[in-house]
């Protein structure tokens, strides 16, 4: 269990820590939340971030995703960071500065890979090598459970996925950094 909340906040700081964000939970911009009850919002998708560009306004983007944003606070002068989340827990977080997109926008989905993946192993990560597609390390580890997509408006291209694999009953993990398709972070792997 230790293990999960570890690969949990871990995922959760890569994200927090790529976008800025605080742990400050606050009304959105509308004074609601964005999360739609209970429903899946089917815009936050890798798609609609690739549609994100840098200078656009925060109603532009509103046009794209199709809901209001939860203000996550101020990120200093003249910015402040937004976030998407859905019921499937998928979301998007990004910061406006002088009212325009600035930054890198961050995408994570929780994929729905298996929580019990008996291939997450010591020695399986280890035969994770730079240079390797996800293909390649799919068919070592399995399907992954999470990614995190950091994405870069102003060249409109993803600068890194990383990708988690979890064996909760073993209380193992790895998760590896993929940049244009191939491992370019090895694997972090922690447990047993």
């Amino acid at each position: 269990m230790r293990l999960i909340c570890s690969c949990v906040v871990t995922a959760l700081s890569l994200t927090l820590f790529a976008c800025g964000k605080t742990s400050t939970t606050k009304q959105s911009v509308s004074g609601s939340s964005n999360s739609e009850a209970g429903s899946t919002n089917p815009r936050i998708t890798l798609e609609n971030v690739k549609q994100i560009k840098q200078g656009m306004t925060l109603q532009e983007i509103k046009a794209i995703l199709g809901q209001e944003p939860k203000s996550n606070g101020s990120a200093g002068v003249d910015k402040e960071k937004f976030s998407w989340t859905d019921a499937a827990k998928k979301s998007i977080h990004l910061t406006i500065q002088n009212d325009k997109v600035s930054g890198l926008v961050s995408f994570s989905d929780p994929i729905a890979g298996p929580l019990d993946n008996p291939k997450v192993t010591k020695e399986n990560a280890a035969k994770i090598k730079k240079g390797m597609a996800l293909q390649e390390v799919k068919a070592i580890l399995g399907e992954p459970t999470s990614v995190l997509i950091l994405f870069d408006p102003a060249k409109g291209t993803i600068t890194t996925e990383t990708y988690t694999w979890l064996n909760s009953p073993k209380q193992s993990s790895a998760t590896i950094g993929f940049t244009n398709g191939q491992v370019s972070t090895l694997s972090n792997y922690k447990g047993p």
